[in-house]
């Protein structure tokens, strides 16, 4: 009897080592659900944390919880992918984030009928699928929850038909895109974001060279700074700045609290190639640096389109476009196109200081040709030092 009793010990204690090196690490949710009728969650709800080394999906018509931080790892053949089916709803903790790592695709297409919404947990509307942690209504509002980060090398990604609300909190953005991606007919809306002109996006896009995003119908409001886009990207002028968001003729439509499109220079300054900005609603921001349009060993061209413009700070010594011998600055030259981020009459009030500042002569340096002088157009240049 008494070996009989070791025995069975002896492969509890196995047993017990096995599994504890083992890595349970898998593609399903956490199983933190108690039995039924005890858990804290809605019956709609799977529960994500840690991290996941293989596919993930998020399912139709339920709640994925990013209950804590999660990291999914991709690989270099690019086969393991996230996959958000369209009318899944994307519900975040607090302090969670989700980051896809390089070798990762994440497919996030939903449709006109079924949409994907990306949220906080404290968010218990109908199109959110209800309370999830069933405490009672919640009340959520801008950076409510952390961000989505998707890292470079992992390319491919598509955004379409989705909801991004109440993000951006700490960081200062919601959608952080490193990886290229597709982001089309998206809304970005009371999501944190900058509190300052000078800050992070609600959809920050960083790249180094093509193939580069592509952003077009989206629709941004009510967040601190819309969007930032990588300086060698070419933007249309198919999204929206300032939304009708309710379809009410009676109603004005909505912008957001600095209505700019900032431009993200981590990977330099100069321009190799040929970009054209047409967006018409908004000002493009150069923060204070230069941009070099070509160089000695490259071309470089930029295309301001009509009703398209920028604003530009930086005071005596800093913010400037240098257009050097292999270089192409194209503009209309009739009307303002280039000018302080104080001047309200252009765009209305940009930094978001209503009328507290103004616009003189010293706040950015103007527009260098290639024989180092600047350039001088009173119709389309104003507020610059090289004036």
């Amino acid at each position: 009897m008494r070996k009989s009793i070791q025995h069975v010990s002896g492969l509890a204690i196995i047993l017990l080592i096995i599994l504890s090196s083992c890595d349970l690490t898998g593609t399903d949710p956490v199983d933190d659900n108690p039995p039924v009728g005890t858990s804290p969650y809605a019956e709609n709800v799977d529960v994500f944390a840690g991290k996941y080394y293989e596919s993930l999906t998020f399912r139709s018509g339920r709640v994925s919880y990013i209950k804590e931080n999660v990291s999914i790892y991709g690989e270099a053949s690019g086969t393991i992918r996230l996959t958000i089916e369209p009318g899944a709803v994307v519900k975040f903790d607090p302090d969670a984030t989700l980051v896809c790592y390089a070798g990762l695709k994440v497919i996030a297409e939903g449709t006109d009928e079924a949409p994907i919404l990306f949220t906080s947990i404290d968010d218990d509307s109908t199109e959110a699928l209800g309370d999830s942690l069933k405490d009672g209504p919640g009340h959520p509002g801008p950076g409510s929850w952390k961000y989505l980060q998707v890292q470079p090398s992992a390319a491919g990604n598509i955004f379409r038909n989705c909801e991004i609300r109440y993000g951006g909190a700490a960081r200062g953005y919601t959608f952080f895109l490193e990886g290229q991606s597709t982001v089309i007919d998206c809304d970005f809306h009371d999501n944190a974001s900058a509190t300052s002109y000078g800050g992070y996006a609600a959809l920050w896009l960083r790249g180094s060279g093509a193939p580069w995003h592509v952003v077009n119908g989206n629709r941004f409001w009510d967040n601190g700074i819309p969007l930032s886009i990588p300086l060698g990207m070419s933007l249309d002028d198919s999204n929206e700045f300032l939304v009708d968001h309710d379809a009410d003729d009676e109603t004005d439509r909505i912008g957001n609290r600095f209505n700019i499109i900032a431009l993200d220079l981590y990977y330099g300054t100069l321009v190799s190639e040929a970009i054209t900005w047409s967006e018409t609603e908004v000002p493009f921001y150069l923060d204070g640096r230069g941009i070099d349009l070509g160089d000695a060993t490259c071309d470089g061209s930029l295309t301001i389109g009509p009703g398209a413009g920028m604003k530009i700070s930086g005071g005596t010594n800093n913010g400037v476009i240098d257009v050097s011998a292999r270089g192409t600055l194209t503009y209309p030259e009739t009307t303002k196109t280039f000018t302080s981020i104080r001047d309200d009459s252009f765009f209305g009030d940009s930094n978001g200081d209503a009328d507290a500042t103004s616009p003189s002569n010293e706040d950015w340096m103007g527009i260098r040709g290639p024989d180092s002088s600047f350039i001088v157009n009173e119709a389309a240049i104003f507020y610059c030092y090289g004036m």
